[in-house]
């Protein structure tokens, strides 16, 4: 595929730095000023604050871009299309995930969450997470943020540098554990995987679907009896340590699908 994107001049690791963490400041703070203007209380609310924060993140990397001096279709935002391939990705990554994650678990049960209340918490998961998280995390990190640095590098050091930001902003907690840690590495190969994804194909919606299609697993089965239709059946494990094996068993399967994705031709 030809490059057509601008080119801009090269800089140091710290001013690359510099712009990941100034970017992810801002978005961050986008992320908790929305809930101010619109609190999720209700499915209502729950859908106008996810489509305000689609739209806050898209104003900002809108303006960003514009006074950067590059365009939305360099930041991969078009073409809008996934192929059947990211389809199968979509859905084969989540249930291998849950495939894996449930033969170490040694099986699943029914959760104690009401199959009616279920499906109020799905709906609403589905708009919040799956939808406004899905979409505007990879608008920011795998499309915004990955060519801000990709112009001022090169892609290897872009996804790198993204997938670490991605990972730190899915970290919890004041304290450093191997909990903690374990999100960290999940998070961060994950997101090597969504970047190298969007790279090869020259568009974010193919992470987007697999993103979006990650979120919504969870409802079905997860680990937390109050949110998932099926739990993981660990024997007299605390959740903190449930938790952690899937994180590690995601972070094995990104890793494994990153250097199968490598082995592809750019499209």
């Amino acid at each position: 595929m030809k490059n057509t994107f601008s080119t801009y001049s090269k800089c140091t690791y710290l001013e690359l730095i510099w712009i990941c963490v100034s970017s992810v400041v801002i978005f961050t703070i986008i992320r908790r000023l929305t809930p101010w203007f619109i609190s999720p209380k209700n499915f209502f609310n729950v859908c106008c604050h996810s489509a305000l924060f689609v739209f806050l993140v898209l104003a900002y990397i809108y303006c960003s871009s514009k006074i950067l001096g590059f365009t939305f279709k360099e930041c991969r935002v078009f073409p809008f299309q996934c192929t059947k391939g990211s389809l199968r990705m979509a859905v084969g990554v989540p249930l291998l995930i849950c495939f894996i994650t449930m033969i170490a678990a040694g099986g699943v049960t029914t959760s104690e969450i009401d199959p009616e209340e279920f499906i109020y918490i799905t709906l609403l998961n589905f708009f919040n997470s799956s939808i406004a998280s899905g979409i505007t995390e990879e608008l920011f990190f795998r499309g915004y943020l990955f060519r801000r640095v990709e112009t001022k590098s090169n892609w290897k050091i872009a996804v790198l540098f993204t997938s670490i930001c991605f990972g730190a902003g899915h970290i919890s907690g004041k304290t450093i554990s191997l909990y903690t840690i374990s999100i960290f590495i999940g998070s961060v190969c994950l997101g090597s995987l969504l970047a190298v994804m969007t790279y090869k194909s020259g568009t974010i919606w193919d992470a987007v679907l697999l993103h979006m299609f990650l979120n919504l697993k969870e409802r079905l089965v997860g680990f937390d009896d109050s949110s998932s239709l099926f739990v993981f059946k660990f024997a007299k494990e605390p959740v903190a340590a449930q938790i952690m094996m899937g994180w590690l068993i995601t972070a094995a399967i990104s890793l494994i699908m990153v250097w199968i994705y490598l082995g592809k031709k750019k499209s």
